[in-house]
Formats: structure tokens, C-alpha cells, sequence
């Protein structure tokens, strides 16, 4: 199995130097590298670890969940089954896919504050998997997201985790200086290839290991995925029309964003629906870090966050490339018609899609060191694709194909609330450039701001 440079490492080394007594709960969508990241951080920084895999369940390993009170007998048990000799204050116990076994989770305050080993959860679905309002959340977890990898993490795998291509890049946005035709050219290449393929480390790996078919051979591996996730929503939907309402948002989201306003349209759905009737489903969705919601505001304020205005929502992918394959998914017959996709992407032929793609990447970008996406939303005049906070300003962000030459809309913006509004920025596919308060970035900056 290929293991690829993750910056949750960093995240894990963090909490192991410094938050002893509390777990770490790694949440995030099915197949984004939990398991494989964890693993190769305890094999390389305890002498001894447990994994139990939930979601393959063992009688004798869940029993002893429910026999809490004789601790020493637990540990014992444990290392029985496993064969594994545990060493205290240098060993680990990872509780993996900890939403098929909550009892497990329940368990996590008792174990922590025996304090002989570290414990590791990892899951997905955490907040609407069936029986949590049963149990008791622990107050001793350290919570952290793992999301699809980022553009910075897919050109190190890409080019064999050098880093001269990333530290041009961040050099070049920290000080505002275009990066030149030759190397941004290279630089947009690489992104159109990671718009194809995304950030799932099944997909990349198929992709790099793959040659020349590694774009059929990553699209089989998304194909795979999508499967997966089908299943789950069959699995932890709590009724038929409830599922049938998540397939539903799911299928239906590269639709809405062939949109102009990109805005979620539930009577596209069933006729009459309002967002509301699948605000749960899109819940979801997002719990599950399939999709990843942006929120409206039509008063940009320095209180952004509390102004929603009307009921109306954006929804993105989680992961660019799994939104190219669904995209296609219904229309793609053979292989040969995967490569014209392809080749469409990369010498940019793809006309509203290619719009759909960018702003999708650029939402995949922001959206994974942010808690909320939000979007400016006015009723009077047009707005602003994504909102986002910058030196204790509100900067207005637009998505262009192409090389863009002004932003209109941030002037009106601006002069409406001068207090409030910093930079604007345009992402687009040109290099960087900066007019007066408007910078213009490659899209692949987004991953900075």
C-alpha cells in the first residue's frame, strides 16, 4: 500500500507531545487515509499498538467493552487476542471505524484517565450514526478533521514529496509576486490533474502508479469509492424516504453547480421542495464529508457568521475528483470517452463545467481550514462567490476561467461597507497580479488564504 506524506502527522505529533490525558478522535469521510496515516504515525513512535477494527466485529474483543470495572483484567484481555505486549507509557490502542461500536467510544473517559497508554479514534459519521443519542460523549477527546488531500499534499506525492514546487508557490503569495508564464503553466498542469483525479489516496496512488492509464485506473478507484458511499447512505439512513432524499442531494449536487448562482434548487428535486425539506439530508452529507455546505450572508458585517440570509445554500464536493466522476458517471460508456474527459480538463475545452470545476476546487481549498464557507448574497446587486475572514477583514472572493481583469462586484461591496471590507481577491487561471485593493491569484493560491 503506498503511503503518502499527510499533514495530519503534524496534528498527531502535536496531541502526542502535548495533550496527554485526553484521546484523539480523527474524524473525516470514508477512505481519505485515516487508518493508513495513524498507522504509520504509531509504528513509528510507540514501541507497541492494538488496533481493533470495528467495522469487522469481533464477540470477544466488543464484550469487553461492557466489563469496564476490572481494568487491569481488560488490558490483559486485550493483548490476549491481539498478541501483543503492551508497555505502559509506550504503547497505543486505536480504535478504528469507532461509529460501528460506540460502546467503544463511551468507554474513552475511563480509559484515558488510567493513563498507561494513548488512545487514537478514528470514524466518520460521527454525528448521525445510529445510537448516539444513547451514550455518553466523552469530554476527554481531542477532536480533529482529516479531509481529501490538499493540492500542497498531492504535488509532493506528485513529484516524490519535493518540496521546491510548494515553497515557490507560498513565496510567490506571501509576496504578492507572479511566479512567470513557464512555471505557472507547469503549476495549472498539475492542478487540472488534480481536479481529474482529487484527493483521495486510493485514486492518487492508482493515478502515479498507473503510467499511462493511471486517469482510467484513478477513475476506477473513484468509481469504487462512490460505491462506497451509496452503501452507506442505504446503511445510516433512518428511513426509506430519508435515504432516498441523501441519494438525492448527492447525485443531484454536480447538476446544481452547472448553475450560474450555483445554488441549491430542492424543487429540481421534487417539485414545490424548499431547502428546508433537505436541510437533514444535507446534514448528512456534510457529516459524512461528502459535501461540504457554503452558506449565504446579505450583510457582510464583522459578524458575517450570524447573518444568513434567505434559505438558500450552496453545496460543494468534498473532493474535486469525485465530483468530475459523478459528474460523468451516468454518461461515461468506455474508456476511450474517459480519456476525451480528460484531455478536455487538461487543455481546457470544458466551457460551464470548467467554471463548475474551479470554483469547486477553489471551495475544496478554503473550505478545509474553515468551519463554515460562506457567500455574499445580496438582493439588490451581485455578490461574491465565498466570504472569508483576513486580518480582521471580510474579503470577497471571486472564481474566474480564464484570465480576469476586474471584479465588479467587490467595488459595490466595498462602498457599501467600508469598515468592513479588506482585499478582494480574484482566483482565476492567470498569474498573480495586483490592482489596487484587488489581488488576482492562480487558483491554485486559494490553498493560502
Amino acid at each position: 500500500m503506498t503511503i503518502f506524506r499527510r499533514k495530519i502527522t503534524d496534528e498527531l505529533q502535536e496531541w502526542k507531545d502535548g495533550r496527554r490525558g485526553y484521546a484523539l478522535l480523527i474524524r473525516g469521510a470514508r477512505g481519505v487515509g485515516k487508518t493508513a496515516a495513524v498507522k504509520e504515525f504509531v509504528e513509528s513512535n510507540y514501541e507497541s499498538y492494538i488496533l481493533i477494527d470495528f467495522s469487522e466485529p469481533r464477540e470477544e474483543v466488543n464484550e469487553l467493552f461492557w466489563n469496564m470495572f476490572h481494568i487491569d483484567a481488560f488490558f490483559e484481555k486485550l493483548e490476549s487476542i491481539y498478541n501483543v505486549k503492551l508497555v505502559p507509557g509506550h504503547s497505543a490502542i486505536i480504535f478504528d471505524e469507532v461509529q460501528c461500536f460506540l460502546r467503544a467510544r463511551e468507554c474513552v473517559d475511563h480509559l484515558v484517565e488510567d493513563g498507561r497508554y494513548d488512545f487514537i479514534e478514528t470514524g466518520s459519521h460521527l454525528s448521525s450514526c445510529p445510537g448516539l443519542a444513547d451514550i455518553r460523549i466523552p469530554g476527554k477527546e481531542h477532536r480533529v478533521t482529516m479531509h481529501p488531500m490538499d493540492f500542497e499534499e498531492f504535488l509532493w506525492a506528485l513529484h516524490g514529496n519535493d518540496e521546491t514546487v510548494t515553497t515557490e508557490i507560498r513565496n510567490a503569495f506571501l509576496n504578492l509576486r507572479p511566479l512567470g508564464p513557464d512555471l505557472h503553466a507547469s503549476i495549472m498542469e498539475d492542478l487540472k490533474k488534480y481536479m481529474l483525479v482529487g484527493g483521495m489516496p486510493q485514486a492518487v496512488a492508482a493515478f502515479i502508479g498507473g503510467a499511462e492509464d493511471g486517469f482510467a485506473l484513478a477513475e476506477r478507484a473513484k468509481l469504487g469509492i462512490l460505491a462506497q458511499f451509496m452503501e452507506d447512505i442505504a446503511k445510516f439512513g433512518d428511513t426509506d424516504e430519508d435515504q432516498a432524499k441523501i441519494e438525492s442531494v448527492f447525485k443531484w449536487t454536480p447538476l446544481q453547480l452547472t448553475k450560474r448562482d450555483k445554488t441549491f434548487g430542492a424543487s429540481r428535486l421534487a417539485p414545490g421542495a424548499c431547502v428546508e425539506d433537505y436541510e437533514e439530508s444535507i446534514s448528512w452529507l456534510k457529516d459524512a464529508g461528502i459535501i461540504r455546505p457554503c452558506l449565504p450572508s446579505d450583510n457582510p458585517d464583522w459578524m458575517l457568521w450570524q447573518n444568513f440570509g434567505d434559505s438558500s445554500v450552496k453545496c460543494y464536493m468534498a473532493d474535486t475528483g469525485l465530483l468530475t466522476t459523478l459528474n460523468y458517471a451516468v454518461s461515461r460508456i468506455t474508456m476511450a470517452e474517459d480519456m476525451y474527459l480528460h484531455n478536455d480538463v487538461l487543455e481546457g475545452r470544458l466551457g460551464t463545467d470548467e467554471c463548475m470545476l474551479l470554483e469547486n476546487v477553489a471551495s475544496q481549498m478554503m473550505g478545509q481550514s474553515r468551519c463554515n464557507l460562506l457567500f455574499y448574497k445580496p438582493c439588490d446587486s451581485a455578490g461574491a462567490d465565498f466570504m472569508i475572514y483576513k486580518v480582521l477583514k471580510i474579503c470577497p472572493v471571486e472564481v474566474r476561467s480564464g484570465t480576469a481583469r476586474g471584479f465588479e462586484s467587490y467595488g459595490r461591496i466595498r462602498n457599501k461597507y467600508p469598515q468592513h471590507i479588506g482585499k478582494g481577491y480574484m482566483l482565476h487561471t492567470g498569474d498573480l497580479a495586483v490592482r489596487y485593493t484587488v489581488v488576482f491569484l492562480p487558483i491554485y493560491m486559494a490553498m493560502f488564504l
